[in-house]
C-alpha cells in the first residue's frame, strides 16, 4: 500500500504543479478554439457602404482598403452612422475583431471582421 501511495504521489504531484502554474484561460478553454481578441487599426475613413448590412470602409496608411461589418458597435460608431459624409477623409483608429456570425444572406455562419468602436484622431 505504501508503494502505491508513493507511486501516486510521484505521478500526481507534477500534474498538480502544472495545473497550479497554468493560467485559468488555458484550463477553461481546453479543447475550445482560441479566443479572438480585439485589434486596432489606424487609417482614413472612406464612408459607410449599405447593402444587406452596413460596412465601415477605410484606407490604411499603406494604402490598403479595408471593410468591416457594423454589427454590434458601441455608441462611438452608432452616433456617426446617420451622417457618415461628415467624417469622410478624417483619420481614425478603430477597434475590431474577427467573429463567427450567422449571416443568412450568405448561407449561414461565417467568419467576419466587425468594427467595435472608433476614435477620431486629430481635429474633429
Amino acid at each position: 500500500m505504501k508503494i502505491l501511495a508513493l507511486c501516486l504521489a510521484v505521478v500526481v504531484s507534477p500534474l498538480v504543479a502544472v495545473q497550479a502554474n497554468s493560467s485559468p484561460e488555458v484550463v477553461a478553454d481546453k479543447g475550445a478554439p482560441a479566443a479572438k481578441k480585439a485589434k486596432t487599426l489606424e487609417g482614413t475613413f472612406l464612408g459607410i457602404e449599405q447593402g444587406d448590412y452596413f460596412h465601415w470602409n477605410m484606407k490604411t496608411a499603406d494604402g490598403e482598403e479595408r471593410s468591416f461589418f457594423i454589427l454590434k458597435p458601441d455608441e462611438s460608431v452608432n452616433k456617426m452612422v446617420d451622417k457618415p459624409e461628415a467624417f469622410v477623409g478624417k483619420k481614425c483608429r478603430i477597434t475590431w475583431k474577427t467573429s463567427t456570425e450567422n449571416i443568412p444572406e450568405a448561407g449561414g455562419k461565417m467568419e467576419v471582421e466587425q468594427i467595435l468602436s472608433v476614435e477620431w484622431l486629430g481635429k474633429k
